[in-house]
């Protein structure tokens, strides 16, 4: 299947205008981050990213801190949204975990998903809570 980006209006018999285009220019999205979304979707938007392994269960855990419009890193109150990875290894397979908090980490996340890659079969399941 083709994909429609725009649309020419018919001039004559057979000759058409300009493509008239729908939806817009990543330049002209403005993101929490105050990147615009071109420069998000190439730089990943203002945040720091920590890798670390949980030394009690041995699962890698991956932090994401997004903070809002290029402010000073090291103030919480800046802090747009917090998302945790955790991948947990066993013999019946991998699950990893994703958990997004609005804001800094505390309480309950906003939203949930884990995934589930069994060691033996091909079946993955996604659950989004």
């Amino acid at each position: 299947m083709n994909r429609i980006k725009g649309l020419r209006k018919k001039t004559g018999t057979s000759s058409y205008g300009n493509l008239v285009p729908f939806g817009t220019d990543g330049i002209l999205v403005d993101m929490l981050s105050g990147l615009d979304n071109e420069e998000e979707l190439k730089l990943g938007g203002n945040h720091n990213v920590s890798i670390t392994t949980d030394g009690v269960t041995g699962n890698d855990v991956i932090t994401e801190i997004y903070y809002k419009n290029n402010n000073d890193p090291h103030i919480s109150a800046d802090i747009a949204y917090t998302v945790e990875s955790i991948i947990a290894d066993g013999v019946s397979g991998t699950t990893i975990t994703v958990s997004l908090w609005v804001g800094e980490k505390s309480g309950a996340a906003a939203k949930v998903k884990t995934i589930t890659i069994p060691s033996s079969g091909t079946s993955i399941s996604e659950v989004l809570s």
